[in-house]
């Protein structure tokens, strides 16, 4: 799939945000943290390959998590943790939604507001 038809795609079911020439952030209107707004990136590398990325995002909202516990979550869940970001190939919209629920997932497991008892 090119850029330009992964914007067609996505944009079809989501308000995408242009960053760049190469990057549109996707607004799902979910939050880490009840502040933060999930950062979902489509990008386009170098290579031309064009991924789902949270540009980093996600590692700086749960800090307490190690690269090694980043690295198993995502190899477990089918995602790769690449310089600290969390990415996966952009081919459906069901890579889209996969993505979105693995950060909620993620939002679910670290976020723990009302439960420091």
């Amino acid at each position: 799939m090119t850029y330009s038809e992964a914007l067609s795609l996505v944009g079809s079911e989501f308000e995408l945000l242009k960053d760049s020439d190469h990057s549109c952030v996707i607004r799902t209107g979910l939050t880490y943290d009840g502040c933060n707004g999930f950062c979902v990136v489509i990008y386009k590398k170098n290579d031309g390959k064009v991924v789902l990325t949270d540009m980093g995002e996600t590692k700086e909202i749960f800090d307490e998590v190690s690269e090694e516990e980043w690295n198993r979550m995502c190899e477990s869940h089918g995602f790769e943790f690449n310089h600290w970001r969390i990415e996966h190939s952009l081919d459906s919209m069901e890579d889209v939604y996969n993505y979105i629920n693995f950060i909620d997932w993620i939002s679910d497991k670290y976020f723990t507001l009302g439960d420091e008892d």
